[in-house]
């Protein structure tokens, strides 16, 4: 997980953003070239990634629990599976429930990702 105080600290340390130590940091890498040769847009990118660094840390950190969401969905499944083939539906259900929570929770943090 990234975080918002490390991404505005190296903000801060590469001269108020101008070198784009932020953008290395949330993988923002492609970038960079330009940045770096017009020193962060002529300072008013670094305006702007002042402003984004909230919403690029928040994007990123969502694809990180989407990613482990979607693991966890994978196990359940087949945990889901050894159970019904042992015929105990009970569990079954249970594993059923917490699959469809899990899908839901899914829902959620891809809503918080941004392009």
């Amino acid at each position: 997980m990234k975080t918002k105080q490390m991404a505005y600290l190296y903000w801060l340390i590469s001269i108020f953003g101008w070198l784009g130590l932020h953008r290395y940091y949330l993988g923002r890498r492609k970038p960079n070239v330009l940045w770096l040769c017009t020193f962060g847009l002529v300072g008013v990118g670094s305006l702007i990634d002042l402003y984004l660094i909230f919403k690029w840390v928040n994007s990123i950190n969502a694809k990180i629990e989407v990613a482990q969401l979607e693991k966890d969905l994978i196990k359940l499944k087949q945990i889901k599976k050894i159970v019904l083939s042992k015929q105990n539906f009970e569990a079954a259900s249970w594993y059923n429930k917490k699959e469809k929570l899990v899908q839901k929770m899914i829902v959620e943090a891809q809503k918080k990702i941004i392009i």
